[in-house]
Formats: structure tokens, sequence, C-alpha cells
């Protein structure tokens, strides 16, 4: 069992179809609607509540439960209109187009209306005919609304003209077709067998004028509710008419054969005209798909938005990883440098275990007679050289050589020269000559003086060196050992 939902101009249309019957039609009642044409923007909720109640107690009636619904829609609010633009216009000219010619005129939003559109063929002027439909949102919200509340999944949402021209044979015979419905009638224009516009036409405008447009310009199809009494005399009165009968059970059965196959959304339609009939407008899908691209651009910025701070965390992380590791390896290096430290403490600032300081003191002391320095890390050997026995003691009970103990002295000779003065008799002729050159008067003592004079020589002397030979330990070496 397949659930119809048909939306007119007053009120709605509820229809049971059975694919196991013959007939399909098992059930078909129309339901007014008590809410201004103008006001039903504002009232969706209230009447898909109402819509609900009525599809819960045709589930009890018919004791079944419906699994899908398809609606039918066409009322004040389905605008149908062909305008020109130039045949290479692109998307953003006909939007542009369409918001002037029809949206800002008729003074509508876009956000409260869907629309599609096809192309036909291209006229000598290079203007081509632009088949615009727009088509009311507040549909779409409400098969939303029963599904949500009766758990019953909306297949699509056609428009009457788009339907009639879809499954319709042999319209290029006919000028124009007209839906009689409950409480109006929608006039579809046909141009080659194809919907030029259409329109929903109340019962007071049917007056004499209307029923002579019609009967001026050709054959008209007729089709729906023709037998109620209110449009016998419509029926009467058109001189061309072909009547077709069952056109609901027909209709409702094409609609299930087609399953949507040719359904595309609304705004991608651009087929050539021959090819249009191949072509049923599902306004449900276009609304879904809308919606989805809506639900995609929000999720990819959250995705985004996930991913950015995900990222973040993970290099804020990894940071924080690196500087703990770093500041172990610096604390490791820190610790070991303080054990360096205190290993070098240990060996009072000296890398051989000796006191470097000591040593200093040692040669400042010794100075030139140090002829030899040999050390260890654990010992001191140190020779020096003095040429005076007794300087031995001296050096050796002075602080800086307290800790010393002699390894050996070896005496040694060596010769040196020296320049020594003494008195030498003069030669004969040199002493004459003073004796003429001194003074008369002098005295003897002095007269014996001037036989001498002063003479200095060069001797080698002979003198005593002493080696000595000291080793000075490490203290501290000793209590380790």
């Amino acid at each position: 069992m397949v659930l119809f939902v048909g939306f007119e101009t007053s009120g709605y249309r509820i229809i049971a179809f059975s694919t196991s019957e013959e007939s399909g039609l098992t059930f078909d009642q129309y339901y007014p609607l008590d809410i201004d044409q103008g006001s039903i923007f504002d009232n969706q909720g209230e009447i898909a509540y109402k819509i609900c109640e009525d599809i819960d107690q045709l589930e009890k009636k018919l004791s079944c439960k419906f699994k899908k619904f398809y609606m039918v829609c066409q009322n004040s609010h389905v605008l149908v209109k062909t305008i020109e633009v130039l045949k290479n216009s692109k998307k953003k000219d006909i939007d542009l187009v369409i918001d002037i010619e029809i949206m800002q005129l008729m003074n509508l939003s876009r956000d409260d209306y869907c629309i599609a559109y096809a192309k036909g063929q291209v006229e000598e002027n290079d203007m081509v005919g632009l088949d615009v439909c727009i088509f009311p949102n507040y549909f779409y919200n409400i098969a939303r609304f029963i599904e949500k509340n009766l758990k019953i999944r909306c297949q699509a949402i056609y428009s009457n003209y788009q339907v009639a021209e879809k499954f319709m044979d042999g319209l290029s015979d006919y000028f124009a077709m007209v839906e009689i419905r409950q409480e109006d009638l929608i006039l579809s224009l046909l141009d080659n067998g194809e919907v030029e516009n259409s329109i929903v036409v109340d019962q007071a405008y049917r007056d004499e004028n209307f029923i002579s447009y019609l009967n001026s310009k050709g054959k008209i199809l007729v089709f729906g509710d023709y037998s109620r009494e209110r449009f016998n005399e419509l029926i009467q009165s058109l001189t061309s008419i072909e009547i077709f009968k069952d056109y609901t059970s027909y209709i409702c059965k094409k609609i299930l054969e087609e399953d949507r196959k040719f359904s595309l959304p609304g705004k991608n339609i651009c087929a050539s005209s021959r090819h249009r009939k191949n072509i049923l407008v599902d306004f449900y899908s276009e609304n879904i798909r809308k919606s989805k691209t809506n639900i995609y651009l929000v999720r990819s910025i959250i995705l985004i938005f996930v991913f950015y701070i995900v990222m973040t965390s993970q290099v804020f992380m990894a940071n924080h990883s690196l500087n703990k590791e770093l500041d172990e390896v610096l604390s490791q290096t820190r610790t070991g440098e303080t054990r360096q430290y205190e290993a070098v403490k240990k060996i009072d600032g000296n890398i051989y275990g000796l006191d470097i300081v000591g040593v200093h003191e040692i040669h400042k002391k010794l100075g030139k007679m140090v002829k030899k320095i040999e050390c260890n890390d654990s010992r001191l050997l140190l020779e020096f050289e003095v040429d005076d026995k007794g300087k031995i003691r001296s050096l050796m009970s002075d602080k800086v050589l307290n800790k010393a103990s002699i390894l050996s002295i070896n005496s040694f000779e060596y010769y040196v020269e020296e320049e020594v003065e003494h008195k030498r008799e003069k030669k004969p002729e040199d002493r004459l000559e003073n004796e003429e050159e001194s003074e008369e008067g002098a005295s003897d003592e002095d007269r014996a003086d001037e036989k001498f004079e002063l003479v200095k020589e060069k001797v080698k002397k002979k003198k005593n060196k002493y080696a000595v030979k000291i080793e000075i330990k490490d203290g501290r070496k000793n209590q380790k050992e």
C-alpha cells in the first residue's frame, strides 16, 4: 500500500493506492483547510500535524502501515513562467534574470522557494526560452514533518503540471490541458506538446471570457474530478475537448512504475526541449540536496576545526614531551657534571691527583736550583742542586718542603774561573820613571809602595756542589689505597 498526498488551493487530498488490486485506488478523500492561502508559510506545523492525524486514522481504518508516500502539489504559490535569456547565459546570469523578472516583481523571497528551470530551443535572435518553476519550500517541510512523526519515507514531491506532461501521451494535438480538482482547476498551456505556462484558476475566475478564450485556441484535454456539479457548466461550455477517464489511478500507477527513475534535482535541469518529457523534477530531492550541501558545509567546517585542535594538541604534546626529554637530559648532564666536579674536587683541582699549587710554590722557592721534575698521579720527584750543604737542611725545614723526603744527596766537584788581584814588583824602567815623577819630600813608605803594582789575573778554583733528590707523595692517594 502506497500513500499519495495531493495539495490543492484550499485543502489537501489523501489517496491510498494498492498495487495488488486491479483498480488500485483504495482510498481517495479531500480534506479542506480553514487557513487562508497567504498564511500557509506561517502555519506549516499546524497543517503538517493535521495531515499526520488523518494519515494515522487512515492506517487504522485500512489496518495497514504505509512505508512510503509521494506528494503531488500545485496551488497559487507554485508559479510557472517562460522567460527569455541569451543562449550562452551562465547560471549566475540566469539567476539574476529570474530574480528581476519573477522574484522581485512578485515580492518573493528565495529562502522560501525552490527554483527549477529548463532551456528550450534557441531562436533566431540567439535567445532561448527558459521554463521556470517557482516551488514553495513549505511542501518539503511538511513532508519532513510526516517522515519524522509517522516514520514514513517520502519518495518524491512533484508538481501537477509536470506529472501530467510526463505521463500523458499525444499532447502535441492539444492547445491546453485542464486538471479539474475539488475547488479549482489547473490550466496548462501547451506548445508542441510541452507545457509553456501553468496556472491555478479559482472558481471565481471562470467566467464567459475565460471560456471564450479556451474555445478560440483549439482542442483541450480535460481530466481529474470533472464529474462534480460545479464544473459541469464549464465542461458543457467547451466546444473542443477530450476527456481522460480514471486519471487519478493512471497517474498513481505511472508514478510507481517510474519510481523516480528520471527524477533529478530541480536546479540541475538544463535539458533540450526534445528530452524534457523524460525529466520529472523532484523538489524533495532538490531540498534534500540543498540541506545536505549545508550539512556537509557545516560538517566540513567542524571537521577542519576538530582537525586543527587535534593537530595543535599533538604539536603541543610533542613539544611538551620533547621539553620533558630535554629537561631529563639536562638533569642527567648536570648530575654527571656534578659527579665529575665532585671527583675533581677530591683531587684538589689537579687531573693528575697532585697539588699543582704546591708544586708551583716549590718551584718558586727553589728557583734556578731545580734541575728536574717528574710527576705522576701519586708522587712528585724533584732534583735540585745547592753549592752549600748547609742549605739542604734549611730548605727541607721550610713549610713548602716539610712533607718531602730525601732520596739521595750526591756531591761533585767543579772548577770556575775567578778574577783575583795581587801585588807584583814593577819593572826597573817603570820604577825609574815613577821615582822622577814623585815629588820631593815623599816618605819612605810611599816610595816603597811605588815599587809594586796591582795586577788582575784569572785563576781556576775548585768548588763543590750537592745534587739532592727528594720525593713528595700524595697523601690523599695513599688514604684511598
